[in-house]
This record gives structure tokens, C-alpha cells and sequence, in this order.
């Protein structure tokens, strides 16, 4: 059988299903009307490789695994696909970077992907459930009043241009690719950046994948940023072209142009 990270597969009655990811294996299984979910927390990575679907798993525990039920009549097809989580990403970067005023900087980082688990083909498909591939904190943003639930991620950050330079790249995590000004008269020196993953979409490359691209305008300390995504997907850096492949529709459409609060600066114990 041939083993796919992403793909639509046949359920079998009472025939086990197993999907290795990089922190749970999902067992699926079809009785009758109804479809059983199985999520077991992995022990040991060695046991799984390689990841995705496949009718055996050493590292599958029924005993200890949280199970779901899902109502899906006579329907037999299950399929796995990316997603973006379903809050705002917090990133602390691990080198942090200073953009002087009037200057402008290209980056590119890593956020895990979630994945949506559908039942059922074309009109017919059905969202069941998400869940993380890989574990995220959680993390507030903001101050008490106005700030926001978030996830957090400590992420390298990259220069657009050095992609040759990162030596690995992983199959459960998508690029991102933000164009940064700043307009202010102060030095932007920043430990933690707001991105708003939901409004961005998923584009795929052969295995890899990446976002839209993010540009944001920093206005100052006290202010708020302008933020703009990309109608498209990011210039590919193989075929010296467009990502085209469009997997997943943002969650919530943007707007042309948006203000949000992007930057904290730990100035207070409210934005730490």
C-alpha cells in the first residue's frame, strides 16, 4: 500500500486504518453507520517512521487511546488534509532582529500545520474534526484588556534569499513569508510577533508548503500595524515561479488591508 501523509482513503469494515503523524497515531475504523477515531499518543518516534496511512502500527495503544464516534451512514471514505491551528501565532524569534527606521527586512519562518479530517467527496465532503500534528502553548498577546488568546512558537527566522540554508525541512510545517517596513522613527527591536494564521491560506510545492505572504508596515511602539496577505501563493524558489496549488481556503477571509497590533515589546508584565 502505498504509504501518503495526505490523502483520501477507503475505510474497510471492521479492517483498522492507521495514520502516523509526528506526535499521534489515528486509528480509524467503520461500523455499520458509524466511524471510529482512535488517537494514541506516540511513545516512541522509531516505532512509527515512515509517517502517514498504513493497515499496521506497533505504536497504536487501544487500551490507552481517547476514541470518537461519528455518525456517517453508509459512507466509507475518510481524507486527511493540512490546515493552518485556529488562533493567532505568537512567534518569539530565537535570534532576535533589529530594523532601523525607514528600512525594510525579508524573513521566512515555519509554523505547524494542523489537519482536518473529512468524510465523503465533492459537495458531499463533511469537516469531522482538526487537531494539532505537533503540540502548541498556549500564549496571551496584548495586554489584559484588549490582547488575545494565542499559540506560541519559538522559530528561527530566516533571510528570504538564504533558503538553500535550511538543511531540513519538515512535512508537518508550512512557510511563511513576511515582508517587513518600518516607517517609524524608532528603532523596531522586536522578541514577539502577532500573526493571524487564519487569514492566511495553504499552497503546496511537490511536499512542500507554504502560505501567503505577509507584509507589514510598523508604524511605532503606540501604534498599530498595518497588515496585508497576498492573494497568491509565495514566488517558488525551484521553478522561479508562482506556488500555484491552493490546499486550504483561509478560515476567515481578509480584508484588503488590516490594522492589528503585531508587535510587542515587554514593556509591562501584561505583555510578557
Amino acid at each position: 500500500m502505498e504509504n501518503t501523509l495526505w490523502a483520501q482513503r477507503n475505510i474497510i469494515d471492521d479492517r483498522p486504518l492507521y495514520w502516523h503523524g509526528p506526535e499521534k497515531v489515528l486509528c480509524f475504523v467503520k461500523e455499520g453507520d458509524e466511524l471510529l477515531l482512535g488517537i494514541s499518543v506516540i511513545e516512541d518516534e522509531r516505532e512509527v517512521l515512515p509517517w502517514g496511512f498504513t493497515f499496521v502500527s506497533a505504536a497504536f495503544d487501544a487500551e490507552v487511546a481517547i476514541w470518537h464516534r461519528f455518525v456517517v451512514g453508509k459512507e466509507q471514505q475518510i481524507e486527511l488534509t493540512p490546515c493552518l491551528p485556529d488562533r493567532p501565532i505568537v512567534v518569539i524569534p530565537v535570534v532576535g532582529r533589529e530594523l532601523p527606521p525607514g528600512r525594510k527586512g525579508e524573513f521566512f519562518f515555519s509554523v505547524p500545520m494542523w489537519a482536518a479530517l473529512y468524510t465523503g467527496t465533492g459537495a458531499a465532503r463533511v469537516l469531522l474534526t482538526e487537531f494539532p500534528c505537533k503540540t502548541l502553548t498556549s500564549t496571551w498577546f496584548g495586554d489584559m484588556a484588549t490582547g488575545e488568546l494565542c499559540y506560541g512558537l519559538s522559530a528561527d527566522l530566516h533571510t528570504v534569499g538564504r533558503e538553500e540554508e535550511v538543511e531540513r525541512r519538515d512535512p508537518f510545517e508550512a512557510e511563511v513569508r513576511l515582508y517587513l517596513r518600518n516607517t517609524s522613527q524608532t528603532m523596531l527591536d522586536f522578541s514577539r510577533i502577532c500573526f493571524h494564521v487564519e487569514h492566511l491560506a495553504l499552497y503546496r510545492e511537490h511536499d512542500r508548503f507554504f502560505t501567503n505572504e505577509v507584509f507589514v508596515i510598523f508604524s511605532g511602539p503606540d501604534q498599530v500595524s498595518q497588515v496585508r496577505f497576498a492573494k497568491r501563493g509565495p514566488k517558488s524558489d525551484v521553478e522561479h515561479g508562482l506556488v500555484k496549488e491552493k490546499v486550504t481556503p483561509p478560515r476567515i477571509e481578509p480584508e484588503t488591508s488590516i490594522i492589528k497590533r503585531s508587535f510587542s515589546f515587554l514593556k509591562s508584565l501584561t505583555e510578557i
